[in-house]
């Protein structure tokens, strides 16, 4: 198998350029040659394999454009600009590989250019769907209803017909929710994956290194701060224990959700912000330094997250709010406990159980299971059996 993994966003916050490299590296440890294509240069520092090409493709005119967009647009619309431009320079980078047999997988890309190149070109691409897509006749807001929503929404349909487009999704929800609209596309559902073994760092020299106390339970929250986190319910609920234990937030703030002003305006302040990008050899640190991670979303988030995998990775429980993916996932794996939505009593009991450490012990087979089951070696064969697929 030959296979292109294209990252439009590898610059960004997030996951984008990790899930590309890891992905590539189990690919290539199972004998398939494997490039990687990125508009940018990456914002961390994973390294592929030595043995995988990688190209940065952002041309010195879309970088003179970008800037100008970026000067004279609002925000969301530069943003969307310059995530089509992005995306499109990766195509164009990848149609010659295309076009020599190998197949062309996207870590996320803007759908309009995908689809596009899909109907025009009538070339195998594949793409990493993050979420649901709202088609234009799934809502009632006239708002809505929108001339170029129609439009994406008619080329999703064209773009499936070919034969030569799919999507993978995180989740079952996901994929169900563009089924409902596209009953007879081709959506996969692959989980999300992370590369083992884990390197550890004792807890006690890790606090140390971050500043952390070194005398209670430390909570880990990770993961770039985006609006749809709770973080109201963990602070309140902490802020119940009176000091009992400290909380962690650590990553990139990318909205207006910034868990120290939010802090600040309840009146706690036994907690450590961390509102920047996390190299990974903090990771480790954070990871290392904490009794427990605590992941909190409304009700209705039904995507994947690599926290929870991450968590298991390192051997650490998780306690996660109601919400539909973490109940689907808690069903399958008792990695920790779930609490219910907006409910800081409830979070704050299950904080003090947690911090026990027979409690804490009892995870760990099924922790262990799942971090077995959401590695990369395995995934990566998932992978390739829908890449392979006849299908497209």
């Amino acid at each position: 198998m030959k296979c292109v993994i294209l990252s439009p966003y590898a610059h960004l916050p997030g996951h984008h350029w990790a899930n590309a490299v890891q992905l590539a590296n189990a690919l290539h440890d199972s004998g398939n040659e494997v490039r990687l294509i990125s508009s940018f240069n990456p914002i961390n520092g994973i390294e592929p394999h030595s043995s995988i090409r990688c190209s940065v493709v952002m041309p010195k005119w879309a970088h003179i454009f970008s800037s100008a967009v970026k000067k004279t647009h609002t925000s969301n619309l530069n943003i969307t600009i310059r995530q089509n431009i992005e995306t499109a320079v990766c195509i164009l980078k990848g149609i010659p590989y295309s076009l020599r047999g190998w197949h062309l997988h996207f870590i996320d890309a803007r759908f309009l250019i995908l689809l596009l190149s899909v109907i025009a070109t009538r070339l195998s691409m594949t793409c990493l769907a993050g979420g649901g897509y709202a088609f234009s006749d799934s809502t009632n807001d006239s708002k809505r209803q929108t001339a170029k929503q129609k439009i994406v929404d008619k080329l999703f349909g064209l773009a499936f017909r070919t034969g030569k487009f799919a999507l993978n999704c995180e989740t079952d929800d996901v994929r169900n929710s563009w089924l409902y609209y596209l009953p007879d596309a081709n959506i996969y559902t692959i989980p999300v994956a992370i590369c083992l073994p884990i390197t550890t760092t004792d807890k006690y020299i890790s606090r140390l290194k971050l500043e952390l106390p070194v005398d209670k339970p430390v909570f880990l929250i990770f993961g770039t701060h985006r609006s749809d986190k709770d973080y109201h319910t963990v602070i309140r609920a902490a802020k119940r224990l009176n000091g009992a234990i400290h909380l962690l937030f650590a990553g990139p703030l990318i909205s207006d959700n910034d868990p120290a002003l939010i802090a600040k305006s309840l009146g706690y302040t036994d907690l450590t912000v961390i509102n920047d990008f996390i190299p990974e050899s903090d990771v480790e640190s954070c990871f290392s330094a904490s009794d427990a991670i605590i992941v909190s979303y409304p009700a209705d988030f039904d995507r994947g997250s690599i926290v929870l995998i991450q968590a298991a990775a390192y051997g650490k429980p998780v306690i996660a709010s109601k919400s539909i993916t973490f109940v689907q996932f808690f069903q399958k794996y008792c990695i920790g406990e779930l609490f219910e939505i907006n409910d800081e009593n409830h979070l704050a009991e299950i904080m003090i159980n947690l911090s026990h450490h027979d409690k804490l012990n009892s995870y760990i087979k099924e922790i262990e299971r799942a971090s077995k089951d959401h590695s990369w070696t395995n995934t990566s064969k998932i992978y390739l059996k829908y890449f392979e697929s006849k299908k497209i």
